[in-house]
């Protein structure tokens, strides 16, 4: 009788993870329905499961960021109680990150199911993208100059078509290995033209630095997958891969203009960057434009300065938004983050928990060399998760979405993989 209950609490998780994973990018309160599930099924197995969670450094240090934020609001909220609602819901929304544990547990360490969700939040991703098609019909100019998002921010659209992109290009040679005839010849043309289009989306996006972090991804994954395809003489990943690399090099001639104008707006601010005359670095221009990397290194440097206030253990929760706020450059006024994760964090929490984010981030890593150190992670699946802990590290450097529902669930479908080998395969 126990196994059998056991057994439908395993389900029950296993089902919670599914959902998570299906409406990770798009359907927050689904969502959160899968989060709740494997919560449930994890605390109702506890007798089980904790003994093994509990052995893991991860776990404390996950479980001691929830606690330092939750702690910390109150405390926070004692130097200035009218803003003791933004310290509260600030230090919740770290606090969620612990929901890694649960994920990482439903994974088991599985490659099997690990690829399967990701291949069930790629459809989520994609299927919801699709009740977001009329935006192409509201678009300020021509589709190819255009800002596209389809119901997310442009930002965050860019970098999440860019995963499912690496993980269509990583895993394509799976995809083709077993058809043959027509069903192969429609399948290279399915796969391409989607290739295409998440690469056309990634580019209307008008987001530079996720261009700038994903291109040498793409360069590495094609590079990979052509060796590969030459060593093994697989004539179907070649044809697939000439074939996605005509029809990308289409779309970036299309977008030309609009990419070059686009990378070349903050010429005078790259001047004085590598110049070192950071005093001529201003938020606008003459004509009263805002410019998107002078803002930034403004920020980094009024963050710099508030982290310094108050070094070890940060000004709170939601300091970010409170200092920026009191800013004296008018525009910074307008901001609720720093544009910076880390020193956001350091910002709002201080050394102390820039440094148990860094553990736990190097805590997962060791999980990542753990499962390939022991065989339990093929060498594509490897690639892929590796590429994509890259986009997300490197989208941290000039966007904060430390607090956005999306990414959090970006960062779970990403550490969870690397932390449940941690769990489930011995050191």
């Amino acid at each position: 009788m126990s196994t059998v209950i056991a057994e439908q609490r395993d389900a029950m998780g296993t089902a919670g993870l599914y959902l998570f994973a299906f409406s990770a990018w798009s359907l927050r309160p689904l969502a959160v329905v899968g989060c709740l599930l494997m919560l449930w099924a994890l605390w109702a197995d506890r007798a089980a499961c904790w003994p093994r969670l509990r052995r893991d450094p991860l776990t404390w240090v996950l479980l001691a960021i929830a606690g330092y934020a939750v702690v910390y609001a109150p405390v926070a909220a004692l130097g200035g109680p009218d803003a003791w609602e933004q310290q509260v819901k600030h230090a919740a929304r770290v606090a969620y990150y612990a929901g890694v544990i649960p994920v990482a547990w439903y994974l088991r360490g599985d490659e099997g199911r690990i690829l399967r969700t990701w291949l069930i939040a790629s459809a989520g991703f994609l299927l919801t993208r699709l009740f977001f098609i009329g935006e192409l019909d509201n678009l300020d100019g021509p589709w190819w100059e255009a800002r596209l998002g389809l119901g997310l921010e442009p930002i965050s659209f860019a970098y999440y078509a860019g995963t499912v992109l690496l993980a269509l290009l990583v895993f394509a040679g799976r995809c083709l290995r077993f058809l043959n005839g027509r069903r192969l010849v429609l399948a290279i043309a399915a796969l391409v033209v989607l290739a295409t289009l998440l690469f056309e989306g990634v580019v209307l996006s008008q987001t530079r630095a996720a261009w700038l972090a994903l291109l040498p991804l793409l360069l590495l994954v094609g590079a990979v997958g052509i060796a590969r395809a030459l060593r093994t003489r697989d004539v179907r990943a070649l044809v697939a891969l000439k074939a996605a690399v005509v029809l990308a090099a289409g779309v970036l001639l299309l977008a030309l203009p609009m990419i070059g104008e686009r990378l070349a707006m903050e010429q005078h601010t790259l001047a004085a960057l590598q110049a070192g005359d950071f005093d001529r670095i201003a938020t606008g221009d003459a004509r009263g434009h805002p410019n998107s990397i002078g803002t930034r290194v403004v920020m980094l440097r009024e963050g710099l300065a508030r982290w310094r206030e108050a070094p070890l253990f940060g000004h709170g929760p939601a300091a970010a938004k409170l200092t920026l706020r009191d800013s004296d450059v008018f525009l910074l006024s307008r901001f609720n983050d720093y544009h910076n994760v880390q020193l956001d964090i350091l910002v709002r929490y201080g050394a102390v928990g820039l440094g148990l984010f860094t553990a736990a981030l190097l805590l997962t890593l060791g999980g990542f060399y753990r499962g390939w150190r022991t065989g339990a992670l093929s060498g594509d699946t490897m690639l892929f998760l590796g590429c994509v802990m890259a986009l997300l590290l490197a989208s941290t450097l000039t966007n904060v979405r430390l607090l956005n529902w999306d990414f959090r669930y970006w960062v779970f479908l990403v550490a969870g993989p690397m932390a449940s080998y941690r769990y489930y395969c011995r050191p």
